[in-house]
């Protein structure tokens, strides 16, 4: 297996090697973007901020945007032990240095001022490191080199060793005391090796738990809403008997129900619309209402009154980017505390819409049930004004773009504040790595009326 490094300046100041490893990202690791972006090009090296609900890195790009990278577009950057000076390669041992060798320090006492951290010297007879010039160090008049007092022990700098230099002296040849040394060298550096390989294990554990927390937290919801589904498709194919005095209610009551669930006709968007136009009338109608029950969220177990007439009122933050509204119930009357709070996340596969979204987000806020086609809305076939869609232009760049006007297979919109357009079918048209738009967002808020709450959006 070929291994491929990175070479970069460390806490030291030094050019150490990197390993390239394909994984997960953990915070504060850094990353090797592989993707070509206008703003983020390849090769781009960014510090893990964090990991978003998906497991997405999120970074800083070149001009200070927030960059959302899943583990497809990236390499882990590892340290390694190896110190590169000029063309030379060397590891770093941390063991007492033999007079002679070059060695790095490391350590720097407060308040002891002679030499700085990444200041390279020599080990001279008595403890003494030579510098010759380099670092804050004195100058010794008397035998005309820069060097500095004798440092404590080996605990304030580490050996460098030649990676490519190889001794042909048997160590059973060398001194006693040349033996222990390396022994203790060798010893040194694999229990080095074995933190290492620990602390690397516990953050792959860490993110594994973590993405087993979001797939958790992701699909519990719809596991929930297709269990509801399977219990209603069941209970409807039991036969029911319908008597006499009340055949013609029941007719009509039947007729109404497949009018309403049973036409087939309907397309996914159609669907859609509907359940749109439903979570709207929703949130309206239980804005306006007095609910009883309502959990209060800094006190597990207790429950209050929602009352829109009194002194409370509702919030929705609504953040595009991390897919989320969250319903925040606060009481003027406890001078705008907020006492409760729900929250809805749009699954990864999902088209985000923020109506929905506050349907779910309002009815968990007021420990209500979320009807199941809430949770199971078909995807959006068609691309409307106002909607948001993504894509890959010819440069394989991602492009997100608010759709101003749609003309047959041409979407206008305006990217970065410059008006384009792009094809339905790009793609096909252009070939890799071009991908035809796709809808990320259907919400196209400047259509939520005034009375739907108090609302506003917040980024990542």
């Amino acid at each position: 297996m070929t291994l491929n490094f990175t070479v970069l300046t460390d806490e030291l100041g030094l050019q150490r090697e990197y390993r390239e490893v394909k994984r997960k990202a953990a915070e504060g690791e850094r990353i090797k973007n592989l993707r070509a972006r206008t703003d983020y090009p390849r090769g781009t090296i960014a510090e893990v901020l964090r990991l978003d609900i998906s497991g997405d890195a999120v970074t800083k790009d070149l001009v200070g945007a927030t960059r959302y990278s899943d583990d497809e577009s990236y390499v882990v950057l590892e340290p390694t032990d190896i110190i590169r000076i000029g063309d030379v390669r060397y590891r770093l041992v941390n063991r007492p240095a033999a007079v002679g060798e070059r060695v790095v320090i490391t350590k720097v006492d407060a308040d002891y001022w002679a030499f700085s951290l990444g200041n390279v010297g020599i080990m001279k007879d008595g403890g003494w490191i030579d510098f010759n010039g380099q670092g804050n160090v004195g100058y010794d008049a008397e035998d005309g080199v820069w060097r500095t007092g004798i440092v404590n022990g080996n605990s304030q700098y580490k050996v460098l060793e030649p990676v490519d230099s190889a001794s042909t002296t048997l160590l059973s040849t060398k001194p006693a005391t040349e033996q222990v040394a390396e022994n203790i060298a060798s010893l040194a550096a694999r229990f080095q090796t074995l933190e290492e390989t620990v602390r690397n294990q516990a953050d792959k554990l860490r993110v594994a738990r973590l993405d087993i927390a979001l797939i958790n937290e992701g699909f519990a919801d719809e596991l929930a809403a297709l269990k509801e589904r399977i219990e209603a498709l069941e209970l409807a194919s039991k036969p029911k008997h319908v008597g006499i005095g009340g055949l013609t209610g029941s007719i009509e009551a039947l007729a109404k129900d497949l009018c309403k669930f049973g036409n087939t006709e309907k397309t996914p968007q159609q669907l859609r619309d509907e359940i749109v136009e439903h979570a709207k009338t929703d949130v309206k109608a239980l804005l306006s209402g007095k609910l009883y029950n309502v959990p209060i969220c800094h006190s597990p177990g207790s429950k209050a009154i929602y009352d829109p007439d009194g002194y409370d009122s509702v919030e929705f933050v609504i953040n595009r980017d991390k897919r989320t509204v969250v319903a925040l119930i606060s009481s003027s009357f406890l001078g705008k505390t907020i006492w409760a709070r729900g929250i809805a996340k749009s699954a990864p596969n999902n088209v985000f819409n923020a109506h929905i979204g506050m349907a779910i987000a309002l009815r968990r806020v007021l420990g209500l049930q979320v009807p199941a086609e809430y949770l199971s809305v078909p995807n959006p076939t068609e691309v409307r004004v106002g909607d948001i869609v993504a894509f890959d232009n010819r440069g394989g760049e991602r492009l997100v773009m608010p759709v101003t006007e749609v003309e047959g297979k041409k979407l206008r919109g305006t990217v970065s504040g410059i008006s384009g357009f792009v094809y339905l079918d790009a793609a096909e048209r252009h070939g890799a790595p071009c991908t035809n738009p796709k809808v990320i967002d259907d919400s196209r808020m400047s259509e939520v009326e005034d009375s739907a709450g108090s609302r506003k959006e917040v980024a990542a």
